[in-house]
């Protein structure tokens, strides 16, 4: 490397921190990155504006910045290079007409759940969940049917490293709590999430491995009005589970 490279490599490395951050903020004005960052408010502004030019942030009437969904959209196209869109795609598209819902194939990445590929029935509400969207996995049914898969010790780093926050007042928070929780998922096969995530969504969710790699989870997700009763507790399920386990003969012999 040259010495002529470093004040670009530098200056991009300034442009990755400042919108690392504003996507953990998902909206900051400048003085807010300012504060955030070891950057002066000319610095963070310049290069706001630079990565607003190449259509990454998005500048809102309050003098807000946000990420953009064109850069949404590179993350999620990123993510899908880790697993195959046709087989993926046709398993969660067969499962939304099934179940009418909305489907999911989330994957973890860096100890968060990241909702990949989505699928709506016919009586499904679009705005559930986007593509793209990252949770906590302690509180998503994706997310405890993927933690179930690592041993116990695994579990407890990514406890220590993401903590366990409240998103509703039905979220687990209690370390002891989720352990007996992911017993009983690895006992079932699959998880529930009853309204810890958003209020009044309910999920069943199961793992997906090939060769005892968990490469992600298929979930099924809707109004807790429409998941209830028999088709909640025992139906739903059992369709969940039908669907990751073809998946997974479909990604191992593909």
């Amino acid at each position: 490397m040259s010495q002529n490279d470093e004040p670009g490599i530098k200056s991009a490395g300034r442009s990755f921190r400042i919108l690392e951050t504003l996507i953990d903020a998902e909206r900051c004005t400048v003085s807010e990155l300012t504060e955030q960052t070891p950057y002066t408010v000319s610095t963070v502004y310049e290069h706001l504006s630079t990565l607003r030019d190449l259509g990454y942030v998005l500048k809102e009437d309050d003098k807000t910045y946000r990420p953009s969904a064109t850069l949404l959209r590179l993350g999620t196209r990123i993510r899908r290079t880790r697993v195959p869109e046709r087989a993926v795609r046709s398993t969660v598209s067969n499962l939304a007409e099934r179940t009418k819902q909305v489907v999911w194939f989330t994957i973890a990445e860096h100890s968060i759940a990241v909702n990949l590929y989505k699928s709506v029935g016919t009586e499904g509400i679009q705005t559930f969940g986007r593509e793209g969207k990252e949770v906590h996995l302690h509180c998503s049914a994706a997310g405890k049917a993927m933690l179930a898969e690592l041993p116990d010790d695994r579990v407890d780093a990514v406890i220590a490293e993401r903590g366990l926050p409240a998103y509703t007042d039905n979220t687990i928070t209690n370390p002891d709590e989720l352990r007996a929780e992911l017993d009983s998922v690895r006992e079932q096969g699959f998880a529930r999430c009853d309204c810890e995530t958003v209020e009044n969504v309910r999920a069943v969710g199961a793992a997906v491995a090939v060769d005892d790699d968990t490469v992600g989870a298929i979930t099924v997700g809707g109004p807790r009005s429409r998941l209830q009763g028999d088709y909640y507790e025992s139906e739903l399920p059992q369709l969940v589970v039908e669907h990751a386990n073809e998946l997974e003969l479909r990604l191992k012999y593909q």
